[in-house]
């Protein structure tokens, strides 16, 4: 498993896959996450990416205002919502996201306690 999903960490109860997107942008990357929850025996999948909000790239005023925009929904909603995205393209980058699913999925089921 090499084309564009990698592991990088290995534990006793968790297993973590680094998956580049197909565009090639490093801000896409999106860490995997497979866990054994001992309390519930069951094995929990997470994807962990990051987000970013970039104001248009126009004029000061225009970067302004919409830096202000975002400000005051912070301020009183508490949040702003973002999207992100990871692209999967062709049948081998799926077939290495499958492989490092059911890879992860038979360590972890190795590693539980009887």
């Amino acid at each position: 498993m090499n084309y564009n999903v990698c592991e990088t960490d290995r534990f006793d109860r968790a297993i973590f896959y680094k998956v580049h997107c197909m565009c090639g942008d490093d801000d896409h990357t999106v860490v995997l996450e497979l866990d054994y929850d001992e309390d519930l025996n069951e094995i929990t999948l997470s994807f962990y990416n990051k987000m970013y909000y970039i104001a248009p790239d126009e004029n000061w005023l225009s970067r302004f205002w919409e830096k202000l925009k975002v400000s005051l929904l912070v301020l009183f909603k508490g949040y702003i919502s973002l999207e992100g995205y990871l692209l999967i393209h062709g049948e081998r980058h799926l077939n290495d996201f499958i492989k490092a699913l059911e890879e992860g999925k038979t360590y972890l089921k190795s590693r539980r306690t009887k």
